[in-house]
């Protein structure tokens, strides 16, 4: 007989198309649907046409190499005459046989949906109890193609139907059970399904299952930690190429976007701690390749020093001032070998010494505004005790 496909859209009472052709390409859409868990394709099939599931089942003699060996006949036919056998021998050519349930459960993927699709098939009275545990060619059952094919959603709305372990010790051609086919995969779901249902005369099982499923939840714990590990890996981006190692306070960012935010930040801090202009921060951390904590402290034990080693030409005129009025003991002594011009060192005169001390304890160190009690400019003390007033402390700030 050839087999004839048919559209949704040919009329399936046409007269040219026979009875069997229309009743064969119905069970391949819904051999398709439920390999799918297509729930509207299902009901299409089963719902607008279900004379074409109403015939008496037929019985096919499968020979499996099981029954060859032990010279018996193994006979496999739907549990009420609404069920109707695939024999993919004669439709797709291969040797397998199988029923609906089979289809549904027998081809990964699709998880809940199946589910939903099974649920519907019981609820419409297309299957019933008695089909859940119908085998096909490989003396596989419901249970045993759900263990194989990871769906544990599917095999929770079988176990809700097979009280007490009902099923779970049938073997397959290969001599497993539902539970030795999950042990295999591994699939923790499905193995935990089933040892919650082995309430009788199942402890072989349940033994079987704390075995294995401490070993999994480990193994699992240990790839979740590794992907984890990895992902955190792939998102570290270093501040370029004199990050620092492990240990160090680099500040690491996902993005380009972060990482000039943060520098931004850096500099606006170590800008405002140490009294310097942005761009004199900027240089300092450049040259402690962003480590604030060393940059810091190099500055507070030779400000001159610091700047000069980081490339800063003009030291400010207020460091200059204090490493006079301490008389060299924090800059070495001699400005000059500094590389400070005399043009921007300070006059030697006293009474100009005097003049400096003043008005560098009390001028802002960013906008050089003098700070005195008769100015009407309000100012808060820094880290280091310099006074800043709140106009450059908000820009900075911001």
């Amino acid at each position: 007989m050839t087999l004839r496909f048919l559209t949704p859209h040919l009329p399936w009472h046409h007269t040219s198309v026979s009875e069997d052709a229309v009743r064969y390409d119905l069970q391949l859409r819904l051999k398709h649907a439920l390999e799918r868990g297509d729930l509207e394709e299902v009901q299409a099939c089963v719902e607008v046409r279900p004379r074409a599931f109403t015939k008496p089942a037929k019985w096919y003699k499968v020979f499996t190499p099981w029954a060859k060996k032990n010279n018996e006949r193994w006979l496999s036919v739907g549990a009420n005459a609404k069920d109707f056998v695939y024999d993919e021998q004669d439709l797709l050519g291969g040797e397998k046989f199988s029923l609906p349930i089979h289809c549904l459960c027998g081809s990964p993927g699709f998880d809940s949906q199946k589910a939903g699709v099974l649920l519907y098939l019981l609820a419409t009275g297309f299957l019933d109890d008695e089909d859940l545990l119908v085998v096909d060619s490989s003396l596989n059952t419901p249970l045993h193609l759900c263990c194989t094919c990871a769906l544990p959603e599917t095999l929770r709305v079988l176990l809700k139907r097979l009280p007490d372990g009902r099923g779970q010790r049938r073997r397959n051609i290969d001599g497993k059970t539902p539970v030795d086919l999950a042990v295999e995969m591994p699939n923790l779901s499905c193995l935990r399904l089933l040892s919650w249902t082995n309430l009788t005369g199942l402890d072989e099982t349940r033994r079987k299952f704390d075995r294995v499923a401490d070993r999994l939840e480990e193994q699992q714990q240990q790839q979740q930690d590794s992907q984890l590990e990895d992902k955190s890996r792939r998102k570290m981006i270093y501040l370029g190429s004199w990050s620092m190692g492990a240990g160090s306070s680099a500040v690491i960012q996902e993005n380009d976007d972060d990482r000039i935010l943060e520098v931004q930040r850096l500099t606006a801090e170590l800008s405002l701690y140490c009294g310097l202009s942005s761009a004199d921060a900027d240089n300092l951390l450049k040259y402690h390749r962003y480590e604030i904590d060393e940059a810091t402290k190099a500055f507070e034990e030779d400000p001159i020093k610091a700047l000069q080693d980081a490339g800063v030409s003009k030291i400010p005129k207020y460091l200059l001032d204090e490493a006079k009025e301490r008389g060299g003991q924090r800059s070495g002594g001699n400005l000059s070998r500094w590389g400070v011009s005399s043009v921007e060192a300070p006059t030697t005169d006293t009474s100009v010494v005097e003049e400096g001390k003043i008005s560098t304890e009390n001028r802002c160190p960013v906008c050089f505004d003098d700070l005195t009690d008769e100015n009407a400019k309000c100012y808060k003390l820094l880290p280091c005790k310099h006074p800043v007033c709140d106009q450059c402390l908000t820009c900075h700030i911001k």
